[in-house]
């Protein structure tokens, strides 16, 4: 093998193990070690390396194609690490995960994304393009974090259980992982990023002193539980580039008021706002294709629900158990209505119906779908029409 002869130019060392490629799998570096070179390490068997603190460059192909790394440690901070010159290809194809850094870990992404994660991370140092997997959890000294303008993702419970109380996400950030706030129990609001797609999986779970939130006109799909027992949260504007409402996304939300869904939702899944128990009026909008089963099952507040022209069904238990509710709109477009959809709805007094009483009748009907409920009327609107064309219809309205 030859020696380098120069500490900036280090490619393999004869003598004392410092680097050997085959036999000797572990490979750390002498301090004061400034380059690493031109496919150095290019396709050899190295297992575990050391970077000294003292390394400024990596050239392209140092670690390239080395696929049995697993483990690479620096001797520096995560902040001087990401300061240290490497090529975009210096590790392609090598198979680590992180590089321990004296303060934290940083992870190297297929994607290229560069990971922070240190339980003490209420400064994140600028240059950190993703916050790692529980990078803070359960940090609940953290009352605030400053989230530097180059992060792109937020990993996994990345802030969940922490003392958190307020966080501004910046715009840069496109992707929120599931779980990343959830159990935050002192936060009360959040600035979400102008740009993502979506809020993920139980992203703010039982922000118990959540108040309020804006929902970004870049989101298209609020998924399961994402603010499942936020308990404070007064207030929701679902904005129309949202196309669906997933499984239980608003559920035990009990001190929400009022729901605004704009035109361009289309699905509400099951029990998506089950046990809103101070949720007073729903409208839903004619972009709408499908309300879940139980969507608002235990809604005991909802005193009135609206639906506009483009619903084609109601699903089982939607409005079961709501008690105080009194009055339903309910579409032409209307083709079925579940079994137990409005059970147990004792307060309910009337239904109506924007076709005919001849349309209405036709309407399959779940079982059970009015059970325990008082009589209430039915009241046909496009009889009502016809009256007022002078027809000789006489009624349009029926108690059931």
């Amino acid at each position: 093998m030859a020696t380098a002869d120069s500490q900036d130019l280090i490619k393999d060392k004869e003598a004392n193990g410092v680097v050997v490629y085959k036999n000797n799998r572990k490979h750390p570096l002498p301090y004061g070690t400034k380059t690493i070179v031109k496919d150095a390490y290019r396709a050899k068997s190295v297992v575990s390396v050391h970077i000294p603190a003292s390394v400024t460059t990596i050239e392209s192909g140092a670690f390239a194609d080395c696929t049995l790394l697993r483990h690479v440690s620096y001797g520096g901070t995560v902040e001087k690490w990401l300061s240290v010159s490497r090529a975009s290809d210096w590790d392609t194809g090598a198979m680590y995960l992180a590089v321990e850094c004296a303060d934290g870990v940083v992870e190297k992404k297929s994607d290229g994304y560069i990971t922070y994660a240190d339980g003490h991370c209420e400064e994140i140092p600028y240059g950190i393009v993703s916050i790692a997997r529980e990078a803070c959890y359960k940090n609940v000294d953290m009352r605030s974090v400053v989230i530097p303008d180059s992060v792109k993702l937020i990993g996994v419970s990345a802030f969940a259980w922490s003392g958190l109380t307020d966080i501004r996400i910046p715009d840069s950030v496109t992707y929120i992982s599931k779980e990343a706030f959830s159990r935050c129990y002192d936060l009360q609001s959040i600035s979400l990023p102008a740009a993502i797609d979506y809020i993920g999986t139980q992203v703010f779970a039982e922000c118990k002193n959540l108040q309020a939130i804006t929902i970004p006109g870049s989101v298209t799909e609020i998924r399961p539980a994402a603010f499942y027992l936020c308990t404070s949260l007064k207030r929701i504007s679902i904005p129309g580039t949202v196309k669906k409402i997933c499984e239980r996304a608003f559920a035990s939300c009990y001190g929400l008021v009022s729901v605004g869904i704009m035109n361009g939702v289309r699905f509400i899944e099951d029990f998506a706002f089950h046990n809103c128990i101070a949720l007073k009026t729903v409208t839903i909008p004619g972009s709408m294709d499908v309300v879940g089963a139980g969507a608002f099952f235990g809604c005991t507040a909802l005193e009135s629900i609206s639906f506009s022209e483009g619903i084609i069904r109601v699903n089982p238990s939607t409005f079961e158990a709501c008690t105080t509710l009194t009055k339903v709109k309910l579409p032409r477009t209307l083709k079925t209505i579940g079994k137990r959809a409005f059970a147990r709805c004792r307060a309910l007094k009337v239904i109506e119906y924007a076709g005919t009483q001849e349309e209405w009748d036709k309407i399959p009907k779940g079982e059970d779908w009015r059970l325990y409920t008082n009589p209430f009327e039915v009241i046909c609107k496009g009889d009502m029409v016809k009256q007022k064309k002078g027809t000789s219809k006489k009624s349009s309205t029926k108690r059931s």
